[in-house]
């Protein structure tokens, strides 16, 4: 009996040590994989262009997507760490820091989005300036000659003040 009851410890010592390696082999590679997205969230440098600032958005939105799959991830490591003793100091700041990066990203995209949003309203009355501009030059140039008598004078002035010139 005694080497049963040996050999049925050995074997449960084996899969508690089996579980525990597989535990911490788990909580080291979301660790890494946390902070690895944990400076992907705060690389936040505001970029020049309208298409930059679109793709750093298109970036930040796929970040939020790769968050919310790997939720599993973390929740399989809250039950493997039930059955592993002596592992929890590391968990639960691992958890925190994964309930935190969601909520930092979703930050960074709304901030993001005002971003692009405003710049192509910028570029849009950029646009229309321009345009008006080119338009209003030929007139411009027409009623910038000083010759004639001042009745005529006096029109191209109207005409330069209706068109706000």
């Amino acid at each position: 009996q005694l080497v049963q009851a040996t050999e049925t410890t050995a074997a449960r010592l084996k899969n508690l040590t089996g579980q525990k390696a597989a535990f911490l082999d788990k909580l080291e590679r979301l660790c890494e994989w946390v902070g690895q997205k944990e400076s992907a969230a705060k690389e936040g440098s505001l970029k020049s262009t309208l298409e930059a600032k679109q793709s750093h958005l298109d970036k930040l939105e796929e970040l939020r997507t790769e968050i919310a799959a790997k939720e599993p991830e973390f929740n399989e490591l809250s039950s493997l760490a039930q059955g592993v003793e002596g592992t929890l100091s590391k968990r639960p700041q691992l958890l925190l820091r994964f309930q935190c990066l969601l909520p930092a990203v979703e930050e960074q995209i709304s901030r993001y989005k005002a971003h692009v949003k405003d710049h192509a309203q910028f570029n849009t009355k950029q646009a229309t300036l321009s345009e008006w501009i080119k338009a209003t030059k030929p007139k411009l140039l027409q009623l910038s000659d000083v010759v004639g008598d001042t009745a005529v004078l006096q029109v191209r002035v109207r005409l330069t003040s209706s068109a706000g010139l």
